[in-house]
């Protein structure tokens, strides 16, 4: 390695469903959102999505997000990071009538224990949504994960 151990990791996806069969709409369950340590480290969790007039979250049918970190060693069961994320989320399958972009960036210590690594992320939203109730650009938000990602 050329880095001595350094990691560069660039990861990103697209999510989307559709009603099927007689059904008129995507059930809630299964509707799409974004927010928290998988995706959007620096928003809540799921709060990054289409909302109805009340201001209640009712989810998308369509996402995308990016996500770039570089992880340095620090001690041998210790690594930390810095990451920048990005994504938006559609009501409907057509890009370009989602709810942001959002994106965020922030730092990362990741602990290896032996049996399961232990993630400490700390975001700062660059750019929130439009009448988002909940993120605020420039307040940190903190999360946490536990577990490998399959």
């Amino acid at each position: 390695n050329p880095w001595r151990d350094h990691v560069l990791v660039l990861q990103g996806g697209v999510r989307g469903n559709d009603a099927y069969g007689g059904t008129p709409s995507v059930p809630l369950l299964l509707r799409v959102h974004l927010g928290g340590s998988s995706d959007l480290r620096g928003f809540a969790y799921h709060s990054v999505t289409p909302r109805d007039d009340d201001g209640r979250t009712v989810g998308g049918q369509a996402a995308w997000w990016a996500s770039a970190e570089y992880r340095l060693p620090l001690r041998s069961w210790l690594d930390g990071s810095v990451f920048a994320d990005a994504g938006d989320v559609t009501g409907s399958l057509r890009w370009g009538d989602g709810v942001g972009p959002a994106s965020n960036g922030g730092v990362s210590l990741l602990i290896q224990t032996r049996e399961f690594p232990v993630r400490l992320n700390v975001g700062i939203p660059f750019q929130v949504p439009a009448g988002d109730p909940v993120n605020r650009a420039g307040k940190a938000r903190f999360s946490f994960s536990a577990g490998y990602a399959f």
